[in-house]
């Protein structure tokens, strides 16, 4: 009786499968559309950073402004390119003819439409949202231009600096509160205060969180290691520490 190959068996299954996958291909007028797109730029202005899902778009991820390790905003990067989109973007998603359909007959049949980007970047931004999910309260915004033209820099950061006011409001109603409630007070209260230069004895314990560029964990900026991915994320001060450990070693063997 001959071996059956079941590797080779489960290669030529999916071929065949994907033969009966029907993709209907794009018009020469849809075509046209996508060729004639233009950049739609995403830039944040503050260093929080913001990982967004958007269904069929897959997974976007905000980088923050850099701090360059101040928690002084001043001293940070005054914008910072997160992303960019398209103005016109081709999505593909599965398609049913209904009971006994294609997708019911294994047929995996797949239509394409085409999306408006500046849509998309409305979602992407959270723009009908309210609160904290809505990301231009955050300095998060749309261009069409690149760099961004200082009048929207501007109207991002006033929109900011509304939202930062309203975390130091929270933070101060925290500590006028119980000892729980004062607990309450966190990081993005602290780079709130700090960014608006506002005097508060609760901020003055301040440390600003990047994110690791391998596993993007919020981490110190004075963390040589990532206690997630247990990467090097700051070679030079890793070396600092191992010096100032093998030199307290000789010391003691003295």
């Amino acid at each position: 009786m001959a071996m059956i190959d079941w590797g080779k068996e489960l290669v030529t299954a999916a071929g065949n499968g994907n033969k009966r996958r029907l993709i209907k291909p794009i018009s020469n007028v849809d075509q046209r559309q996508l060729n004639e797109s233009v950049p739609i730029y995403i830039y944040t202005t503050y260093c929080q950073d913001h990982h967004i899902f958007l269904g069929i778009f897959g997974q976007y991820f905000l980088k923050g402004v850099d701090t360059h390790g101040s928690t002084n905003g001043d001293d940070w990067e005054p914008y910072r390119l997160a992303t960019t989109l398209l103005s016109r973007i081709v999505g593909y998603d599965m398609d049913s003819a209904g009971a006994g359909g294609p997708m019911e007959a294994g047929i995996g049949a797949m239509k394409y439409d085409i999306y408006d980007g500046l849509d998309i970047a409305a979602d992407l931004l959270k723009r009908n949202e309210q609160g904290d999910t809505n990301l231009e309260n955050w300095g998060v915004f749309a261009s069409m231009h690149n760099p961004p033209l200082q009048e929207e820099i501007k109207l991002a950061k006033t929109k900011l600096h509304k939202k930062l006011e309203k975390v130091v409001h929270q933070a101060d109603q925290y500590n006028r509160g119980t000892i729980f409630e004062q607990k309450s007070i966190g990081m993005n209260h602290r780079n709130a205060a700090n960014y608006l230069k506002v005097a508060r004895d609760w901020a003055k314990e301040t440390e600003v969180l990047i994110s690791c560029p391998y596993c993007t964990t919020a981490v110190r900026e004075d963390c040589p290691i990532c206690p997630t991915c247990h990467k090097t994320i700051n070679q030079v001060l890793l070396e600092e520490i191992d010096a100032r450990i093998q030199s307290k070693a000789k010391k003691s063997k003295v």
